[in-house]
């Protein structure tokens, strides 16, 4: 996966978090491992309201990147709930797209 097919996938799932966004977010970040890729969501508590809206994001994420060439064959997606600090993200594997001022 070249530069650009990332920053296109970066910006549509930044499209697709549009209106998703709570004050409970932390930060949201992407890694791209072959054809298999994660998206991390980072909450400070547990909120059944925000869970919902990472299903619905991820579903038009996954609707936005079916028309790149070569899409995922897997989204796989992680929600962690985080009160203390956050984890420190490898910046060779994952891109942040949301981080929020703490």
């Amino acid at each position: 996966m070249n530069i650009n097919e990332k920053n296109m996938a970066s910006i549509m799932l930044m499209q697709a978090l549009l209106g998703v966004i709570s004050p409970n977010f932390r930060m949201v970040a992407i890694s791209f491992f072959g054809i298999e890729w994660k998206v991390g969501f980072w909450l400070e508590k547990e909120d059944e309201i925000d869970r919902e809206e990472i299903e619905d994001a991820i579903g038009e994420f996954d609707g936005l990147v079916l028309g790149m060439e070569g899409p995922p064959s897997k989204i796989n997606v992680v929600t962690e709930i985080c009160e203390g600090s956050l984890p420190r993200l490898d910046v060779s594997d994952w891109r942040i797209i949301f981080l929020r001022r703490e």
